[in-house]
């Protein structure tokens, strides 16, 4: 072990209190054998961390971001989810015929299709991008980090915006 010398008290005490939260952080997790969460493991090579802190980042009122929070943490109720519990006959969309996931309703589906490609022309602009380049993953994974942050947060606006407003009824 090293001697590492700090420039001030300060950054010696932040550091020391940082290091300590996390052991004992890491001491209750061991204890309580708390778990990841659901859609975490669901999907192990998101970078999940890059999400929460995609969703935390975004200006926008408390209720678009809960609808995002719900479509982010996969609790709509599409029909892929009622027909897994027995609440839904089909797991295929009523309007299409396909199946029913959470990409679908919000990209590929029949009214919300403009809506994305709109939303798509969007973000391609404040990427200076192709807007075939933008991923319908981004509605329910926003994982990717732009440069600067005044760009990732107008793309996070727009996304949370659209997301909201197309799965929630109280948002319109």
């Amino acid at each position: 072990m090293a001697y590492i010398r700090y420039e001030n008290i300060k950054e010696m005490i932040a550091k020391l209190r940082k290091h300590m939260y996390r052991q004992l952080q890491m001491m209750a997790q061991a204890r309580t054998g708390i778990k990841d969460m659901r859609i975490e493991t669901m999907y192990p090579n998101t970078q999940w961390t890059r999400v929460w802190k995609n969703l935390q980042e975004v200006w926008t009122t408390d209720t678009i971001r809960a609808e995002w929070y719900k479509v982010i943490h996969d609790i709509v109720p599409t029909n892929v989810h009622l027909a897994r519990i027995n609440l839904s006959d089909t797991d295929r969309c009523r309007l299409c015929g396909r199946c029913d996931t959470l990409i679908h309703r919000l990209t590929v589906r029949i009214e919300m299709k403009d809506i994305w490609d709109w939303t798509r022309r969007r973000i391609g602009l404040i990427l200076h991008t192709d807007p075939t380049k933008i991923l319908p993953e981004w509605t329910i994974m926003p994982s990717f980090d732009v440069w600067p942050p005044q760009r990732r947060r107008a793309i996070l606006w727009v996304l949370a915006h659209t997301t909201a407003n197309i799965n929630g009824p109280s948002c319109r």
